[in-house]
């Protein structure tokens, strides 16, 4: 499944230009194991290696790419869009947090699990 052109990737912070020599590009869902742990390796290296050391020649861009084969899925990745429209600033911190409770998900995604991430 894929998200409309205007979702389709969220530039991270650290990335302050839009015209840079490199991309890297990462493609990843919030109910995947092999994901999470892909997230939560590069996202502390890769936003203090940027910010430091490459702020004018690298940028990073999260992709968020829906399994049809994790069921609750798409919800958080529309929950995900929604903080990104209300608290842009917040976007990472809840991406974090949404890989941090990623089990919490597996069983199918009750509509209150979201919520305590958004009151944050």
């Amino acid at each position: 499944m894929a998200l409309p052109p205007q979702f389709a990737g969220q530039l991270l912070p650290a990335s302050t230009q839009s015209q840079v020599p490199h991309t890297l590009e990462i493609y990843l869902d919030y109910t995947c194991p092999y994901s999470r742990k892909l997230f939560q390796t590069l996202h502390p290296a890769i936003t203090s290696l940027v910010t430091q050391k490459y702020p004018s020649t690298l940028r990073v861009i999260f992709r968020q790419q829906i399994q049809p084969w994790h069921p609750s899925s798409t919800l958080c990745h529309e929950a995900a869009l929604a903080v990104l429209r209300l608290a842009p600033t917040e976007f990472w911190h809840y991406s974090a947090a949404l890989f941090e409770r990623q089990t919490e998900f597996f069983g199918g995604l009750r509509r209150r699990g979201l919520g305590w991430m958004a009151r944050r």
